[in-house]
């Protein structure tokens, strides 16, 4: 994801905020000012290492209105990079392959946008569902790619136990509380079932050189920033084993790696006329993927 500046002017109040009283994590109540961003102040739990933003916006949700898959708010223009997009998520296909082997079932991505990852899936021979919050998102994804896309969220899933892999692609540190998401993901695999996460790392070579300025610290959407130990520990307490840790790779066009790393640039008439140049590059800047499977009971 690439944002419009960081440091822009607010969106929200101070009134529209909410504190975070616990680590999501570990549930500890200890933290560390780690950064200020504005209005928002980014922490570190004193006991896990988990990062995320406290105070945050009450409703997370009202971010995600149209504007945000276009006009810079969340992406530049989203349907646009759809061919960058799909570079990197038929790399994360062989990444699962390689996990998984030949075998495939049903795979259900939480907040899967337009429906691309979930395109590419269904042409690797995957049957797929996918819930998006956007519902003009969900409603290209319906129309244009006849995919079996719920607009909602993950908990407009009735799947029990049905799932073989359910994929949170650049989402987890999206959602108010991503542990309750993953006990229900879990809830929602067979025996066995694969759960598949990608998410920024804020301990990445790229997250370190940049620190305050990382284009991914964005603390009205992004509530949360993992490292390995962190998304290690989250995955392990709610009965995930079996875990592989690899780069993740984007997908990104040439205008939105401008805008990554001058935020300023999307303002501008050369920075519009970059955004439509048919160029797409895939990259790691240090992220996380993971591939873990439900324990047995």
């Amino acid at each position: 994801m690439i944002s419009k500046n960081q440091f822009s002017e607010e969106r929200f109040s101070n009134s529209e905020l909410t504190p975070v009283d616990i680590c999501n994590v570990c549930g500890s109540r200890q933290k560390t000012s780690l950064y200020q961003i504005r209005n928002y102040h980014l922490v570190t739990c004193r006991d896990c290492g988990l990062v995320y933003v406290d105070p945050r916006i009450r409703h997370p949700e009202v971010v995600y209105s149209d504007s945000y898959f276009k006009d810079g708010h969340g992406y530049m223009d989203y349907l646009s990079g759809a061919k960058a997009y799909n570079k990197a998520f038929r790399r994360i296909l062989r990444r699962l392959a390689a996990y998984n082997g030949a075998e495939k079932g049903l795979l259900v991505e939480i907040g899967c946008a337009a429906g691309f990852f979930l395109k590419e899936a269904q042409k690797d021979g995957w049957t797929v569902r996918g819930v998006e919050l956007n519902r003009e998102m969900g409603d290209y994804a319906r129309t244009q790619l006849k995919l079996d896309v719920t607009t909602g969220s993950i908990y407009d899933l009735s799947l029990q136990e049905s799932t073989d892999c359910i994929c949170f692609i650049d989402c987890l540190e999206h959602l108010e509380d991503p542990k309750k998401a993953v006990l229900y993901a879990h809830s929602c695999l067979k025996p066995d079932g694969i759960l598949l996460i990608a998410v920024p790392n804020i301990a990445s070579w790229f997250a370190k050189m940049m620190r305050s300025k990382w284009h991914l610290l964005l603390p009205e959407e992004h509530l949360y920033y993992f490292n390995r130990k962190t998304i290690s520990r989250l995955l392990m307490e709610c009965g995930f084993y079996r875990m592989e840790i690899s780069p993740h790779y984007y997908g990104r066009t040439l205008g939105e790696l401008c805008v990554a790393l001058y935020p300023a640039f999307t303002n501008g008439t050369v920075g519009k006329w970059v955004s439509r140049l048919d160029l797409s590059f895939i990259l790691s800047l240090g992220n996380i993927l993971v591939l873990c499977r439900k324990k047995p009971d």
